[in-house]
């Protein structure tokens, strides 16, 4: 059982939705998320269908997985009122998630963090979306909004894109350029160098790329949220660098540059 939902977020949060939803919707959602086995059940009312389809997520424990069924249900609700997210809002309180509108005023679901943490995160985002080509960062952009939306296999092929972009030429023969300008070091031997570090989101990304066709299953939640966190911290290093080489007068030829 994750503790990301307890019994009594789950029966608070099915009640504030149930307004929201129609019966054929929710068997849609529930297909769309790997409930098949309820999906074809009948329920007395649609908050009951909610309610048994968090319970069935919570209980199958994948985290990533229940959190993008979470996120799908309350950021597509239709006809959200300020009086409808106050309650959502009381009905996730005490749980991890938090409910806010975004800057278009759509509802969207985030985990609560520590403050420390939360700054962290938006000084490296900021970074990234300060500096980094726009090609990279809609990529990311585009990542994120396919994991939230339950679509891990496709969050995974957009954080290998966004690595691609961040270079003129192959991923690979770019970062040997960083070696060559003596910026990071090459790995020997046991010893694991900067390059193989900032090659390991790409090689990761690739590796559960290739495993996804008609016999085999895609990427779980896991899996696509680890890909595109180390893709993001790799961008962030490599713009790190762009910095640094600027600021020595080390031309970097094969490197996309800010639109």
């Amino acid at each position: 059982m994750i503790e990301d939902l307890k019994e009594a977020h789950i029966q608070d949060l099915s009640e504030a939705l149930d307004p929201h939803y129609f019966p054929g919707q929710l068997r849609d959602i529930m297909m769309r998320f790997g409930a098949e086995a309820i999906a074809d059940n009948e329920y007395q009312t649609t908050g009951i269908a909610i309610k048994e389809f968090l319970r069935y997520m919570n209980r199958r424990n994948d985290e990533q997985n229940l959190r993008s069924a979470t996120a799908y249900l309350v950021e597509n609700t239709q006809g959200i009122s300020d009086r409808s997210l106050c309650q959502i809002e009381s009905a996730l309180e005490g749980s991890r998630y938090v409910v806010e509108r975004d800057e278009d005023g759509e509802l969207e679901l985030m985990l609560r963090i520590s403050s420390e943490a939360e700054r962290t995160i938006e000084d490296l985002n900021s970074y990234i979306e300060a500096r980094a080509p726009i090609d990279v960062v809609e990529k990311i952009e585009e990542a994120h909004r396919r994991l939230t939306e339950g679509f891990p296999g496709e969050a995974v092929n957009r954080s290998r894109k966004a690595l691609q972009k961040m270079s003129e030429v192959e991923y690979h023969e770019a970062l040997d350029e960083l070696v060559s300008k003596e910026l990071i070091r090459q790995g020997k031997g046991n010893y694991i160098g900067e390059r193989e570090m900032l090659y390991t989101p790409y090689g990761f990304c690739s590796e559960v790329e290739s495993h996804i066709g008609p016999d085999e299953n895609d990427p779980n939640g896991i899996q696509a949220e680890t890909a595109l966190r180390l893709t993001e911290e790799a961008i962030h290093y490599i713009l790190r660098l762009q910095e640094k080489a600027e600021k020595e007068g080390i031309v970097l030829a094969k490197w996309e540059k800010r639109n």
